[in-house]
């Protein structure tokens, strides 16, 4: 896996603001991506990609709160997906 330090921050940066706005369950996934960057990158890289594919993917989450989309939030979390997706590819 190329790029070990700026995927690990990626993630770091998305669990974050996932457990800011409450997708604890995403946030530890994440966390635990992050963890398996240096002990298992290959099989790692392989756990983030999947993460992309079918329903309820990390691509179909969107941050709300008291039922009001979240702009800033959501733009950001937008583009720390595309990010993390390029690196691992």
């Amino acid at each position: 896996m190329k790029h070990h330090v700026q995927i690990k921050q990626v993630l770091s940066q998305m669990a974050n603001l996932l457990r800011q706005c409450h997708q604890l369950e995403w946030a530890d996934r994440l966390d635990a991506c992050c963890d398996g960057v240096d002990a298992d990158p290959v099989a790692t890289t392989s756990e983030i990609l999947s993460l992309y594919g079918g329903m309820g993917s990390i691509n179909d989450i969107v941050l709300y709160r008291n039922m009001q989309p979240l702009i800033a939030e959501n733009q950001l979390l937008d583009q720390l997906r595309e990010q993390l997706y390029a690196m691992a590819r």
